[in-house]
């Protein structure tokens, strides 16, 4: 007969196995997450240590009245635990102690603004001068879009338009400034130095309108308006950095070329780029275009060149 402090041990053991097992399963998940040395001998370690309970459990003769349940003590809470695991919210499991990661963070911030905040080890409040191209994109027939469709429909549409945005902006090597409403605001040589910025953000401007014809075609086969885009451009030297107060920080650019930048997309048509002189001088490759004298609030009249996009 089995003396109690057999008995203690062989439960207890059980509860180390449990606990071994969870472990096991929680570091894999950690190393799914982020594959490197350390987490994989995390879970090779405790794999071990659940293997080597698992014989010294059921290797040895066991209590009476545990070795009825032995099959369900070891395996039913590991089962329990990954079906949980399985339909609940995973967040209370992931990214939690990997807030610093890029995988939580890229979708509020450019990959090139983690990467400097990362090397910094901070945030620095405050801005650099810089010379920088700002684009700026505007939606001209979405006010039609919200006052007949639902209000989910329309985020649904814009969705579509902000992903052919952001794709383009960061092919070449911008960053996204902020959504706002049905704008896009967006700027060339920072973080990311680019000796052609100009070039980069026509290049990206140029590909938004493309990537704009499949996102319409999709559009008009679901029965919806089309998202018809005007985008405008200028160059100049502005603010750029992480402005704001001790609640909320945003990474982004202000300064004359921020403005002139919104300004000159409102004479672009529906699939044109307006863009100043400061921008068109610097390009590689200057499209057939007359420049057009406009008057731009707070700067008089300057000279906007056209080009569309078919």
């Amino acid at each position: 007969m089995p003396t109690p402090i057999a008995s203690f041990w062989s439960t207890g053991l059980y509860v180390v196995l449990a606990l071994l097992a969870y472990g096991v399963v929680l570091a894999a998940v950690s190393y799914r997450k982020k594959p490197d040395l350390p987490r994989g001998i995390w879970v090779l370690v405790l794999a071990l240590a659940a293997l080597g309970s698992w014989f010294e459990l059921f290797g040895q003769p066991l209590a009476a009245w545990v070795q009825p349940y032995r099959l369900l003590l070891a395996f039913v809470p590991l089962v329990l635990f990954l079906v949980y695991f399985r339909f609940s919210d995973r967040s209370m499991f992931i990214a939690r102690s990997d807030v610093p990661s890029n995988d939580f963070f890229q979708y509020y911030l450019n990959p090139d603004v983690i990467s400097e905040i990362k090397q910094r080890g901070y945030v620095p409040i405050g801005g650099q001068l810089r010379d920088v191209t700002v684009l700026f994109t505007d939606v001209r027939n979405s006010t039609g879009l919200c006052l007949n469709y639902s209000a989910e429909t329309v985020v649904r549409s814009l969705n579509l338009y902000y992903e052919a945005v952001c794709e383009s902006v960061i092919a070449q090597g911008g960053t996204v400034d902020k959504f706002m409403g049905d704008g896009v605001i967006a700027f060339f040589n920072a973080p990311k130095k680019l000796e052609e910025h100009p070039q980069a953000g026509f290049d990206a401007a140029r590909d938004i309108l493309r990537r704009m014809v499949a996102v319409n075609e999709k559009l008009e086969s679901k029965g919806l308006p089309r998202l018809d885009v005007g985008i405008g451009l200028d160059t100049g030297m502005g603010v750029v950095g992480h402005v704001g107060s001790r609640h909320m920080v945003n990474y982004t650019v202000i300064g004359d070329v921020a403005n002139t930048a919104a300004r000159v997309q409102q004479f672009a048509a529906a699939g044109q780029i307006a863009m100043t002189a400061a921008v068109v001088q610097r390009l590689d490759e200057v499209p057939s275009m007359r420049p057009q004298s406009v008057d731009i609030k707070g700067k008089g009249r300057i000279n906007l060149f056209k080009v569309s996009v078919e």
